[in-house]
């Protein structure tokens, strides 16, 4: 009788020390969690505002975010300078990193800007915005030293974007 009683009360605080080390481990998880979100939350500001070394995915992610945020609140005078921009530079984008970077941020102003609800993917309601896609695939593996200017990637979108700038 000993035996089963001294069995069942080591049982109990088995499962009772179990359950108390289990609720500590949610509790902080919890507070993990939490942390890791803020942490999340905390880089996604930092990414947005600070820019990355140049001539990396990072900057050209930047670069693309910067003018896709800007859609919300971009005014008819900087479409135009957008446009301008590409078309003065067409037969030179890739004269150096200040006219590449330039150019991908344009780019996808124009390309967010004219999309069917500021989402590539769902096409264009004008064909500026085809002309800011191509204009960013054009000038960023170029920008960062995966294509030349010569690859057939990039001369490809470049007549794209000529061939569009002469039907506006």
């Amino acid at each position: 009788m000993k035996k089963l009683l001294l069995t069942v009360i080591c049982l109990f605080l088995v499962v009772f020390t179990t359950a108390c080390s289990s609720n500590q481990t949610t509790e902080k998880s919890k507070d993990n969690s939490t942390n890791n979100s803020n942490q999340t939350s905390d880089m996604n500001e930092k990414n947005i505002n600070e820019q990355p070394d140049p001539n990396t995915s990072s900057m050209v992610d930047y670069l693309i975010r910067q003018g896709k945020y800007k859609v919300d609140e971009a005014t008819e005078e900087e479409l135009n300078k957008a446009l301008e921009f590409i078309k003065n530079n067409i037969d030179n984008l890739f004269a150096d990193n200040e006219t590449m970077e330039k150019t991908i941020y344009y780019g996808s102003l124009l390309e967010y800007y004219y999309a069917i609800d500021h989402d590539s993917y769902k096409g264009f309601n004008d064909i500026r915005g085809e002309i800011g896609m191509d204009d960013v695939q054009a000038v960023k593996y170029v920008y960062r030293n995966t294509e030349t200017p010569n690859d057939e990637h990039v001369t490809e979108n470049i007549r794209q974007i000529k061939e569009n700038l002469a039907k506006l």
